[in-house]
């Protein structure tokens, strides 16, 4: 399964913090006018540009975050003229702002970016203090598109949590004052939300019983030895009762990792050598494109990720559904209820340069054996590879 998303807005704000996240302060130099020429990344101050080879070099610039002040004497110093202080932005020709091109030395960090503002109750600040994460009460699972937790599959919310959180529980028969008397389902058989019984997936029913509830009983495909024989059906063992688990992606990650499964991110041949790069970290896919000039800015920067490779699932089990949710792209939403071939396959790319996109598994749903672990669904079968 393959999904390609590309990048088409001029801005991308990278929700999920993590390795290459925004965080330290980073600012672009450039020796020729409009971001052309040689450049040189920052992420701390340097009282000497030449130990960069860029001493009195600096003709336009980009402040990817934080605000720096940039002087004219090494070391600081402002003999020469006054220094230039920048925040977050593109700076196309230096001497727009009122000083001379190839005529800096020095550059130092004098503000850290600002930490993250997280809308509550749903997101808090990361580790790093300039991402949002997800914080979900019990019941619920992250919805990217709203920022907010939403109730698992087949849950109703029952209430909120003491920071405003909705909480979330599986949904129970309303009693009324008359209690309404149920026919009970069979083995192999569930309610319909329309009241009567049928058959779960992977049986066919074979008759009724004297209270018309269906016969419900797994079935065998056999036929009579040859290739054009005629295909009979006959009743074999029982299947137990069968549930649906709505997995937040994290989670479903660390699990499948501790237990073999592998998750890769590879860039494409088309980005060489020229400034792009993909992570993957924890449920976050990124892609940045940062050219450094030249033939590097006819390339885009393209990720190719590979999501629960190297194992199957556990028999008896199926992955159902898949959320994505991302930052300069489109979320997406995968489901096929006969299972998702595995491993699932991802690209991304970032066409526009300085820009990154990601995409986020905010959740899974996996199909399995009733009253059972969702971590089972990720334990070696025996067709795990050796």
């Amino acid at each position: 399964m393959r999904l390609i998303a590309k990048a088409v807005i001029l801005c991308v704000v990278v929700l999920w913090g993590g390795a290459g996240a925004a965080g330290a302060a980073e600012i672009i130099l450039y020796d020729f006018f409009d971001f052309g020429g040689q450049s040189v990344t920052l992420t701390e101050s340097t009282p000497d540009l030449r130990d960069y080879n860029f001493d009195n070099d600096l003709e336009s610039f980009r402040v990817i975050s934080g605000t720096w002040s940039i002087h004219r004497d090494a070391n600081y110093q402002d003999n020469s003229g006054p220094s230039l202080n920048v925040g977050p932005g593109d700076y196309p020709n230096i001497e727009a702002l009122g000083y001379p091109q190839d005529r800096m030395s020095s550059v130092r960090l004098i503000g850290e970016p600002a930490a993250a503002s997280c809308p509550a109750p749903y997101q808090v600040p990361n580790a790093s203090g300039q991402g949002c994460s997800f914080a979900c009460a019990s019941g619920t699972v992250p919805d990217g598109p709203s920022g907010q937790c939403v109730c698992r599959r087949n849950y109703v919310q029952t209430g909120t949590d003491g920071e405003g959180r909705r909480i979330c529980g599986p949904r129970q028969v309303e009693q009324t004052e008359t209690p309404v008397l149920q026919l009970a389902c069979r083995e192999n058989s569930v309610r319909h939300p329309k009241g009567s019984c049928v058959c779960v997936l992977g049986t066919t029913q074979t008759g009724v019983d004297q209270q018309g509830r269906p016969i419900c009983l797994r079935t065998r495909v056999e036929t009579d030895g040859g290739s054009e024989g005629p295909i009979v059906v006959q009743p074999g063992v029982i299947v137990p009762p069968r549930q649906e688990y709505a997995v937040d992606g994290l989670s479903a990650i660390n699990r499948a990792r501790a237990n073999g499964f592998r998750f890769s991110a590879t860039p494409t041949k088309s980005l060489g050598g020229y400034g792009g790069y993909c992570e993957l970290n924890g449920p976050v896919a990124r892609a940045v494109y940062r050219p450094t000039g030249g033939v590097g800015s006819l390339f885009e920067a393209e990720c190719y990720w590979r999501l629960f490779d190297n194992r199957y699932l556990a028999d008896g089990w199926r992955l159902i559904e898949m959320r994505f949710f991302g930052s300069g792209v489109e979320d997406w939403t995968f489901a096929d209820a006969a299972g998702l071939d595995l491993p699932i396959f991802l690209d991304s790319r970032a066409s526009r340069p300085f820009k990154s996109v990601t995409m986020t598994l905010g959740s899974i749903t996996l199909e399995g054996p009733a009253g059972r672990g969702w971590w089972d669904a990720f334990a070696c079968s025996p067709r795990c590879p050796d």
